[in-house]
């Protein structure tokens, strides 16, 4: 990740509820032991700045309100930036994406979250053509589904096919664990270094370093 800095990273779907801070907040605390890391919480209700503000080493964060003041910050920043964008459009949501060098959506098998997939890649395939980011890489992630489940990840494979998506070999599996890391300020892999879910998100981590 080093050689690739300064990188933007950014967690995006156009619904809420589909993990997206959940994710936020476990990369960002392992971002930040290796990288000079910084977060901008672009979701109103700002779980992934309540979580950063109760570690013991949080991660800087910038306050960022518009597209002028996110232009400026990424042009004095020379780490790894994470973004956390809210489940919405807009002419800051579009510049987030504009300005991004990897795109996350972590997608369940929920229809809603696949209705929503269908509606954010449309956004998507849009910022890109209108700001000529073809370098852009747009993944989805297994997220959130029963840890036997095979199927998921298979047709979310077959779906970016034909689409602009890779999709990770990680698969996030939905664990109780994943929900008790919020007021905690810790990620999965502090509370349980040889748990489960620490061994997915170190997968994860090891995926995005090779793929950036």
């Amino acid at each position: 990740m080093q050689s690739k800095l300064p990188y933007v990273l950014v967690m995006a779907h156009r619904k809420g509820g589909t993990g997206k801070s959940t994710i936020a907040c476990n990369i960002l605390a392992e971002f930040s032991k290796k990288v000079k890391t910084t977060l901008i919480d672009a979701d109103s209700q700002q779980h992934t700045f309540k979580f950063n503000s109760k570690r013991k080493n949080p991660a800087p964060v910038a306050n960022i309100k518009n597209v002028k003041e996110l232009v400026k910050f990424l042009q004095q920043d020379d780490g790894l930036t994470i973004i956390d964008l809210g489940g919405y459009d807009s002419e800051f949501a579009r510049a987030v994406l504009a300005y991004s060098d990897m795109v996350i959506t972590p997608l369940s098998d929920s229809e809603f979250e696949l209705d929503g997939l269908v509606d954010f890649t449309s956004v998507l395939n849009n910022v890109i053509t209108k700001s000529k980011r073809e370098d852009i890489k747009p993944f989805i992630l297994t997220n959130s589904v029963h840890f036997n489940d095979k199927s998921t990840q298979k047709a979310f494979k077959t779906y970016a096919k034909n689409n602009m998506y890779e999709v990770f070999d990680t698969v996030i599996a939905n664990r109780k664990i994943y929900k008790n890391i919020l007021f905690k300020g810790k990620s999965v892999s502090e509370i349980e270094p040889f748990g489960k879910a620490a061994k997915e998100i170190d997968s994860l981590i090891d995926e995005i370093i090779e793929k950036a």
